[in-house]
């Protein structure tokens, strides 16, 4: 869903979309569906009919209902190389990856495989007829609210403010029931959207999401965040076939911050966590790359509105690495630990000279009992020592290992530093 976040929704969207006309970015949105070829007459954050669109210019009224991440990144990626670039939005705010994986290869990786034979076991037991009774019904209203509570419009966004999606969404009381028509099952909107744009020329992907994968209840096991990274690799897999592009490279945005619970510590709180890391393990693979936006001060909404900065920051990544600019800094992460004197000293890739402001909350350390407290930080080139006079025998250190969090430490170039944590504690219950 932040990925589908237009521009007009978001921090001085307005503003960059004036004057913003330039004839070689195009932008072509894939209109949500449940069924390949039947429009889905619904919200891209705003009411649509969902017929197909032509390939649009950029210009003022294209830029403000695309993505905004898409159009940030176009037009830095455009600025610096002058090579022409086509934009396809193609997502569904709100959803999880594995619809996203063609249903032949949802079968082949466990993760995966797991999910869909749940939803295979509840489909069974619904009425198909019932079902497909509600389903119309609930459309109907779902239309009906759409079209009377608009706020695709500048002026609606103006007078509710960014907000307006949130506000609409969570107040219309309106629920299209679950079936065989909904967008959770695994391989479904591989199927009704992805399938419609392939084989398109695909140069590369951006890909963030991993919300809804990532949801509660936080303190169990759950079948949508464990091994995420498996998922994706499949999900990779699946697009590199179908794209006929085997290196096709994959740009990712790590989870922001978010408040997920208002009970207990932030610190007891680790389903978002969990899910970063694995968005890490998941750098591992050829052609995938990981932009940060953990120093993101908006963490009280799912859906934050400073979605320049992340699209610059994966603009650069991809003029780095896929376009061989090597002159844009990368976010340093986590690479090793020693403990040794009472001290866990750690060390980083892009690390540089990194500079902790005003000591650094978010850096925990715990002794043989796990139980983590606030560290003492000091930095120097690209070690870090972290220590707590009371805990003689450290064995872990984590930073920015929770859901929520107020990210501050940057290396010199200014790009904060990946949450990480040394351990590999169990995190959930059963």
């Amino acid at each position: 869903s932040n990925m589908e976040q237009i521009l007009a929704r978001t921090d001085g969207g307005l503003e960059y979309a004036e004057n913003c006309r330039e004839e070689n970015i195009r932008f072509f949105t894939v209109p949500r569906r449940v069924v390949r070829d039947e429009p889905y007459t619904c919200w891209h954050f705003f009411y649509s009919d969902n017929l197909d669109t032509p390939w649009e210019i950029c210009d003022t009224q294209s830029a403000w209902y695309f993505s905004a991440i898409g159009f940030h990144f176009a037009k830095k990626v455009y600025a610096e190389t002058g090579v022409p670039i086509g934009m396809i939005n193609c997502n569904w705010g709100g959803t999880q990856i594995e619809p996203y994986i063609e249903k032949s290869l949802c079968r082949k990786e466990p993760a995966v495989a797991v999910v869909l034979n749940m939803h295979e076991e509840n489909l069974v037991q619904i009425d198909e007829e019932k079902y497909e009774k509600e389903f119309s019904e609930a459309r109907k209203k779902e239309i009906e609210f759409l079209t009377n509570v608009r706020c695709d419009s500048v002026e609606e966004v103006r007078k509710l403010g960014l907000r307006a999606a949130e506000y609409k969404l969570y107040n219309s009381g309106v629920a299209v029931p679950y079936g065989k028509y909904s967008n959770t099952i695994p391989g479904s909107l591989y199927d009704s959207m992805v399938s419609r744009i392939v084989p398109f020329g695909v140069k590369g992907v951006l890909w963030y999401q991993g919300e809804s994968n990532a949801h509660s209840p936080c303190k169990t096991k759950s079948i949508h965040r464990t091994d995420y990274s498996k998922k994706y690799k499949a999900l990779m897999d699946c697009w590199r076939v179908a794209f006929k592009n085997p290196d096709m490279p994959f740009y990712a945005v790590e989870l922001a911050p978010y408040k997920t619970s208002w009970e207990g510590s932030d610190n007891d709180h680790v389903a978002w966590a969990y899910l970063r890391e694995e968005q890490m393990k998941a750098t591992k693979y050829e052609n995938s790359y990981l932009v940060s936006s953990c120093d993101n001060q908006d963490g009280y909404t799912i859906h934050p509105t400073n979605k320049d900065i992340v699209g610059l920051r994966l603009a650069y990544s991809a003029l780095k690495n896929t376009y061989g600019r090597n002159i844009f800094p990368e976010s340093p992460s986590y690479k090793s630990v020693e403990f040794k004197d009472g001290a866990a000293y750690i060390k980083f890739n892009n690390g540089g000279s990194m500079v902790p402001s005003n000591n650094a909350p978010c850096v925990r350390i715990c002794g043989k009992d796990k139980t983590f407290h606030g560290a003492y930080v000091s930095v120097e080139g690209d070690t870090m020592k972290v220590w707590n006079p009371e805990i003689k025998d450290p064995v872990a250190v984590r930073y920015c290992f929770s859901d929520y969090f107020v990210a501050n430490i940057y290396n010199e170039e200014g790009m904060p530093l990946h949450p990480f944590r040394t351990d590999n504690f169990e995190l959930f219950g059963e």
